[in-house]
């Protein structure tokens, strides 16, 4: 029972851009870092959405306990991806996530 696997090839069919590189992001860098991303992105989306509101209103003081968790979950997942004091400016976390989902 000494048989090699040979590669084989493989052919995905996807329907659109965004499922295509979410494939080539789970095929390339894994199941982890795949859904490390995501979730950094849903936190970025959601956190945009209450920054904005709280500009509006009065600032923090107004954020629920669930929005004040999610801005600090944002900051330790982005740590957590690339690395502490990297990637803190929302420009450069824009670029990385941006670069992420071009691969």
């Amino acid at each position: 029972k000494d048989e090699k696997v040979g590669s084989a090839t493989v052919l995905i069919m996807v329907k659109d851009e965004r499922t295509l590189d979410t494939v080539r992001t789970y095929l390339v860098e894994g199941k982890q870092r795949t859904m490390n991303m995501r979730w950094l992105r849903f936190l970025q989306q959601y956190n945009d959405r209450s920054r904005s509101v709280t500009n509006v209103s009065s600032g923090t003081s107004k954020l629920s306990e669930e929005s004040r968790l999610l801005l600090e979950e944002e900051s330790r997942a982005r740590n957590f991806l690339f690395g502490v004091g990297k990637g803190k400016d929302r420009a450069g976390s824009n670029r990385a996530a941006s670069t992420e989902r071009k691969r």
